[in-house]
C-alpha cells in the first residue's frame, strides 16, 4: 500500500474511534490510534489480514463499550428513580385506557334487556295476556 492509502486508513480509523463513548475515547483514543499506526507500519504482518482483524475488533469493542456505558448510566440512582416513576405513570395510564372503554361497553350491554323488559311491561299495562 502506498503512503497515501495508509494515511487514508489512519484518517478513517480516527473517525471510527470518534464513535466510541466520550469518556472511553478521551482515555484510550490516542493509544488506539497509535497502535493502529504501528500495526500498519509493520511490514511483516499482512495488511489485509490486519484490516480484517481491526474491523472485527472495532465492531465488537464498540458494542461492548456502549453497553458498558449504558450499564453505568442505568445504575445512577436518579435515573432509576425517574424510570420507576415513569413506569408507574405508564401503568396507571394503561389501566385507565383499558378500564374506561370496557366500562362504557359494559354499561351499554344492559340496554337491550332493559328495552325488552320496558316493552313487555307497557304491553301488559295495555292489557295484553302473557303467553
Amino acid at each position: 500500500m502506498t503512503a497515501r492509502w495508509l494515511s487514508r486508513l489512519e484518517s478513517l480509523y480516527a473517525l471510527a474511534v470518534a464513535a466510541y463513548p466520550r469518556s472511553f475515547r478521551e482515555e484510550h483514543g490516542t493509544v488506539m490510534r497509535q497502535a493502529f499506526r504501528d500495526a500498519l507500519a509493520d511490514v511483516e504482518f499482512p495488511r489485509l489480514r490486519f484490516l480484517l482483524i481491526a474491523v472485527r475488533d472495532f465492531v465488537t469493542s464498540l458494542f461492548k463499550e456502549h453497553l458498558a456505558m449504558l450499564r453505568d448510566t442505568l445504575t445512577r440512582p436518579a435515573l432509576a428513580f425517574n424510570a420507576l416513576v415513569l413506569a408507574g405513570i405508564a401503568t396507571v395510564l394503561a389501566l385507565f385506557l383499558y378500564a374506561i372503554p370496557q366500562q362504557v361497553l359494559r354499561t351499554g350491554a344492559d340496554d337491550p334487556q332493559l328495552q325488552l323488559a320496558g316493552d313487555l311491561a307497557a304491553k301488559l299495562e295495555e292489557g295484553a295476556v302473557p303467553a
